[in-house]
């Protein structure tokens, strides 16, 4: 569960013995109650310890098992939309859960609902477009986009003959997922071609057979109708010592990749995933005459997949600033032809500072839901979606000690023609901000103090 703000812990001196301590942590919701139920087990836990009592593993490790289960289903989802509050919180824009994994930033009509990198303008056509690459092949030919060639097959046999007909390698993925699920690139025979349909198959029907176009794999990401970032993705690899077999190399990356992550999140923090053994890494090991035990020499690089997937245990870096105009342009136009508001459109492009007119480059494919791994991009989205941090101007009023002649004063705030909602509970300020129609909102606490009260706003304007 998202908690960005530390707790406050103030002592209560009392006549008896008992040290007693108030703790409070802040929420966007009364109905909370995962802090209060981990932080009953740690005290139970601690209790035990001090008073010198056997604490027994087995029964903590279930009740945080218990605990992990029954609040998952109402925690975020992805890592989009915790690096999404995160980064909201450290730019102080405010954000409050909706429903499923629907979360707005903002209040009222300078809010933006996201699941994810969906918001609430993405077009439900243009995502499913996007998400069908043989649809979305056939957009972005129509208005003149260079793509790979590729065609639609219904069995390994035919797959085979399409590939020898294109010529070694090619790429074989699902016509219908995103996520680079299933997606084997860099296929160099027919005995690899027969495993990477039976692999795509597992998530689709429709499975592609796709000319295969040599170059760097590049991914733009476009918010709004600008590009925010671009970067470099390559496929997982490892860099022969010389000594070390090719299992050890895998664990020695894998560890340090942990320990990165372990060792703290910084700004801009690209995390890097686990490179997973699996049936694809010892085939493209066996196609360069290597095994999982083979010493690999000095200085030589093993592609252990043919794709560039992050998720998969690629890497990536950034290469907005060396970009050529073109090929950015070339992305903002793909996105463009899908009426995509945020996107990530794959390039294949020998090199991202040559034109792509000059090289030959051609959109891979177009994702309408993007993993953003850099956390600076949550940072450019939210500034691109938000205007003014997604703030309104709220006003309070509190009867016993101000004037409401006063109030009047203020009516700068508050241009006409502009909606302004009047609520008297914290329920009626939530649906108030809630609402995409709120210009303003007036609370009338009628009360004289906010001392005991919850409130529904961290910031009030007047």
């Amino acid at each position: 569960m998202p908690i960005m703000s530390g707790a406050r812990v103030n002592r209560f001196l009392s006549e008896d013995i008992d040290r007693r301590w108030l703790i409070t942590l802040p929420a966007v919701s009364e109905s909370i109650s995962a802090p209060q139920s981990v932080f009953k087990l740690v005290c139970e836990v601690m209790n035990k310890l001090v008073a010198n009592k056997s604490v027994d593993e087995a029964a903590v490790l279930k009740s945080v098992l218990n605990l992990t289960s029954s609040f998952r289903p109402r925690a975020p989802s992805g890592a989009n939309t915790l690096r999404f509050l995160q980064a909201a919180h450290e730019m102080s824009i405010p954000w409050r859960h909706v429903a499923k994994n629907v979360y707005q930033f903002g209040w009222g009509k300078k809010s933006c609902w996201l699941d994810s990198t969906f918001t609430e303008q993405t077009s439900t056509i243009s995502a499913n477009l996007a998400r069908d690459k043989m649809a979305c092949a056939e957009v972005l030919r129509k208005v003149g986009l260079p793509v790979a060639e590729h065609r639609q097959v219904r069995s390994a046999e035919e797959a085979v003959k399409v590939a020898e007909s294109y010529g070694y390698p090619v790429v074989i993925k699902p016509a219908d997922n995103d996520g680079g699920r299933g997606v084997i690139a860099d296929v160099k025979d027919r005995e690899s071609v027969v495993k990477a349909f039976s692999i795509a198959a597992k998530f689709s029907k429709r499975i592609l057979v796709e000319r295969f176009i040599i170059g760097e794999d590049y991914r733009v990401r476009i918010c709004r109708g600008e590009v925010i970032g671009a970067i470099c993705r390559r496929a997982a690899s490892i860099l022969g010592d010389g000594q070390s077999t090719a299992r050890e190399l895998i664990e020695q990356t894998n560890r340090l990749r942990a320990s990165s992550v372990s060792s703290g999140k910084g700004d801009g923090e690209i995390t890097l995933h686990k490179i997973e053994l699996d049936e694809e890494i010892l085939s493209r090991l066996k196609f360069q005459g290597l095994s999982l035990d083979s010493v690999v020499p000095a200085n030589q690089e093993i592609r252990l997949r043919g794709a560039a997937n992050i998720s998969k245990g690629g890497t990536m870096s950034e290469v907005m600033q060396e970009a050529h105009p073109d090929n950015l342009e070339l992305a903002l136009h793909a996105a463009s032809a899908l009426r995509l508001d945020v996107a990530g459109v794959d390039l294949l492009l020998p090199d991202i500072k040559r034109s792509w007119r000059e090289t030959k480059g051609t959109v891979c494919e177009v994702n309408s839901q993007p993993q953003f791994f850099d956390t600076r991009l949550h940072k450019r989205m939210l500034s691109k979606v938000l205007p003014a941090a997604g703030r309104i101007p709220v006003i309070v009023v509190m009867h016993s000690c101000v004037d409401l002649s006063k109030v009047s004063s203020n009516q700068k705030l508050l241009k006409q023609g502009m909606n302004v909602e009047i609520a008297k509970t914290v329920s009626e300020c939530h649906r108030a901000m809630l609402a995409s129609t709120t210009d303003a909102l007036i609370w009338d606490t009628q009360t004289g103090t906010l001392r005991d009260m919850p409130l529904p706003f961290d910031k009030i304007d007047v």
